[in-house]
């Protein structure tokens, strides 16, 4: 019961070391024993009070030896722009209980959330905001561990639609699915975005969901060793070919001839010869 009356004067503490002047309220469970009596608690932050001036949030303080560690709340006032009262928890230093920023926050208008040290309402157009670190001492920004061959990340289009799925790599790059670069293919290609120049984005890489065909544009270097697996092969737009059989005879010079005409078949030279 002691714990109980501490926790309801700690209650609108957050922010300032003096209560504000927020309600508590607790339900009690008079047949269950002490450590499962209380059945609910709640916070009220009197609106229109003219004795209430305090613009500070209301919630729960969490102190060590008489120094305030953490704090978790409300918003009293609506987060500017927006139509929220932002549930969020704040750390604070031990020794002089100043806040160091808050490290949780959650709008209530649209379940925005915004999380790592000093952060704000978040008001982008992302629904979960994540800030690794400072400037000083940085950290990753999401590592995660499965077990087994489950996915590690998974992205979804919720249209029902559309296959459309994308990574944005500081809006310069972009790695997804479903793209109208092929006419008539929406069904899940999976490509790679230059958006260097926003006002001319480029696909250099494509591969096409129907047949796994890769599309590589805009020029292709390669520093090794180059091998070919396949069956046919094309060059310069000519219609791929098969391993060609050169026949005809040296002497006479149709080896020759059919030679021109098979480089010529996979689009490596035109023939404009003279007998």
């Amino acid at each position: 019961m002691k714990r109980l009356i501490g926790l309801a004067i700690l209650a609108g503490v957050l922010g300032s070391r003096s209560p504000a002047s927020g309600q508590a309220a607790w339900t009690f469970n008079s047949v269950s024993g002490p450590s499962s009596s209380l059945r609910g608690f709640q916070i009220d932050g009197p609106g229109g009070n003219p004795g209430d001036q305090y613009s500070t949030p209301y919630g729960f303080l969490f102190t060590l030896y008489g120094g305030p560690v953490w704090g978790y709340g409300m918003n009293k006032t609506v987060t500017a722009g927006t139509a929220s009262h932002d549930l969020f928890m704040q750390s604070y230093t031990v020794t002089n209980g100043q806040p160091v920023g808050q490290v949780l926050n959650v709008r209530s208008d649209n379940g925005q959330v915004s999380m790592g040290p000093g952060i704000s309402t978040n008001t982008g157009s992302r629904q979960v905001q994540i800030t690794a670190g400072t400037p000083t001492t940085p950290l990753a920004g999401l590592a995660v561990s499965t077990y087994g061959a489950q996915n590690g990340l998974v992205l979804l289009q919720g249209d029902g639609v559309t296959k459309r799925t994308q990574i944005d790599m500081d809006d310069l790059w972009y790695l997804g699915t479903d793209t109208g670069a092929l006419p008539g293919n929406t069904n899940g290609n999976w490509y790679m975005l230059n958006n260097n120049n926003p006002q001319a984005p480029t696909i250099p890489l494509l591969i096409n969901a129907s047949t796994s065909q890769t599309f590589i544009r805009n020029g292709c270097e390669v520093d090794g060793a180059l091998f070919h697996n396949g069956s046919t092969l094309g060059f310069y737009g000519a219609t791929p070919q098969p391993k060609f059989i050169l026949s005809g005879c040296r002497s006479d010079g149709t080896a020759l001839a059919n030679l021109i005409q098979k480089l010529q078949a996979i689009g490596l030279l035109t023939d404009q010869t003279t007998p």
